[in-house]
């Protein structure tokens, strides 16, 4: 894709977040960081690679289990929110800490919508900065605790009919 329809993807994620921060779940969200070919000034990023930090409180819990035993993405609800259906970006959630590569951070929650903008100015366009090495993504997918794989690799986990597992520590009732 272009710059500039990057620029305006995480433009509009930026806008939805700051409309939607009093309304569950992206009341949960704590901060908002860019990596990957856009925050190193890619002229044609494959696509936007946000980060999503988030705090975790009892109804997420709630529906984060149910997503499990159903076989649903339990980030879908976030995703949505921010992107309104359009297509483009690539979320990681609560990823930050894990991370071993350099991540630009976007948006906080006590910040402003207007300084979360400005944040996209200083990142100048560099016709060098292609896409990563791929064994970085491929090994924060094998270490990924969402259960879902990054896009690069495009295989999921095979869903148990089952659900998760009691010992999966998933979901603990006494966690309440």
């Amino acid at each position: 894709m272009k710059r500039e329809r990057a620029v305006e993807l995480v433009a509009h994620v930026l806008r939805a977040l700051d409309e939607g921060r009093a309304e569950w779940p992206l009341s949960l969200v704590t901060e908002l960081y860019i990596f990957g070919s856009l925050a190193r000034g890619a002229i044609e990023p494959h696509d936007v690679d946000i980060d999503i930090e988030f705090q975790i409180d009892w109804r997420w819990a709630e529906h984060f289990a149910g997503c499990l035993a159903y076989g649903r993405n339990p980030h879908s609800p976030i995703k949505r929110a921010l992107t309104g259906g359009r297509r483009g970006c690539q979320f990681e959630f609560n990823y930050r800490d894990r991370a071993d590569f350099e991540m630009v951070l976007f948006w906080r929650k006590d910040g402003t919508l207007p300084a979360a903008l400005e944040r996209l100015r200083p990142i100048r366009p560099d016709p060098a900065a292609g896409r990563a090495a791929r064994d970085a993504m491929l090994r924060s997918s094998r270490e990924s605790t969402s259960g879902y794989r990054a896009r690069s690799v495009k295989r999921y986990p095979k869903r148990s009919a089952a659900g998760p597992s009691p010992s999966s520590g998933a979901f603990s009732p006494t966690d309440r």
